[in-house]
């Protein structure tokens, strides 16, 4: 009878060998079919956090449009200084794309072991935390951004970095899971729904009500994602937690109201947006008439653009 506990611990690095491989092959081998365009690291966000650390060095002030009151908000600091970083080593954005994407890579590798730890770490019991890093390795969505320069890689690792410290219930390592969910949140926004849920949990692994650990855990967020806010505020007068989209050239509360309706009915925008940018005709669906209200306003939207020419 072979020894089920030894094979148990060579799985994980069986595990993490196939998850480098699979990102590897993908990365170098499938993703410019997949994306259908021969850049596979640059997508049509990644030169607005390039643009915004360039601004800083170059002009002294970290802002996506130099002519934009909004440019200083038009994008979260965090995944700016990560490209940044390459940047002043290497000089030549078109060079740190693929190294930023082989980066992405090996950190994503690296979660899958987190993710492992970090259910040893709930469980105490290797089946799960087997499964748990085999589900983490093969998650196809994760796979296909590992080499696009955007901010959704490293934002995950970093999550899983924090979820990782906050398992093993110390204050120093609340903390520090504090720390990498705050700096995640410069990455990307959608980190900051963590928060209340992290504290909840802190406060459950403590048995307290206001424990020390929640404290620190609040403390390490404050100094890492709290800078942001606490910038916007006293340089530029605005009190913005995340970020404002109105930095970007032609997105201004048309676009942003435009998109905000059309995600609440649907996953993208497309292809509306082209729709009315080409003066076509734009379906909309069903979920856009399930409540009178909603139908009224639409059609008043469609009345407004068909004063003005456009055909909806």
């Amino acid at each position: 009878m072979p020894n089920f506990n030894a094979l148990l611990k060579k799985r994980i690095g069986f595990i993490i060998l196939c998850g480098l491989l699979i990102r590897t092959i993908f990365s170098y081998f499938f993703a410019e079919l997949y994306f259908n365009r021969p850049n596979i690291y640059v997508d049509g966000d990644t030169q607005a956090w390039a643009l915004s650390f360039q601004n800083l060095i170059e002009n002294g002030i970290y802002t996506l449009n130099l002519d934009n009151e909004y440019g200083y908000f038009g994008r979260m600091p965090g995944y700016s200084f990560f490209l940044g970083i390459f940047w002043l080593i290497i000089g030549n954005w078109d060079y740190v794309y693929p190294v930023v994407g082989f980066v992405q890579i090996i950190l994503d590798v690296f979660a899958i072991w987190l993710v492992y730890k970090t259910a040893m770490n709930v469980y105490n019991h290797k089946t799960p935390a087997l499964i748990s890093s085999a589900l983490y390795a093969f998650y196809p969505f994760i796979i296909v951004w590992n080499p696009v320069c955007y901010s959704e890689s490293v934002s995950v690792f970093l999550m899983i970095a924090s979820l990782y410290f906050l398992t093993i219930k110390t204050n120093k390592s609340i903390f520090i899971s504090g720390v990498f969910l705050g700096v995640g949140i410069l990455f990307r926004p959608q980190l900051l729904f963590l928060v209340p849920l992290f504290s909840i949990a802190v406060i459950f692994i403590s048995k307290k009500t206001i424990p020390i650990s929640l404290v620190l855990f609040i403390m390490a967020i404050t100094i890492t994602y709290g800078l942001w806010p606490i910038r916007n505020y006293l340089l530029h007068k605005k009190f913005i937690l995340t970020q404002d989209l109105r930095g970007i050239n032609n997105w201004d509360t048309d676009v942003l109201s435009f998109m905000q309706y059309t995600y609440s009915v649907k996953a993208e925008w497309e292809p509306q947006f082209s729709s009315i940018i080409y003066n076509s005709e734009t379906a909309w669906p069903k979920e856009s008439y399930r409540t009178k209200k909603d139908s009224l306003l639409l059609d008043y939207a469609e009345g407004i653009l068909e004063k003005t020419g456009k055909k909806v």
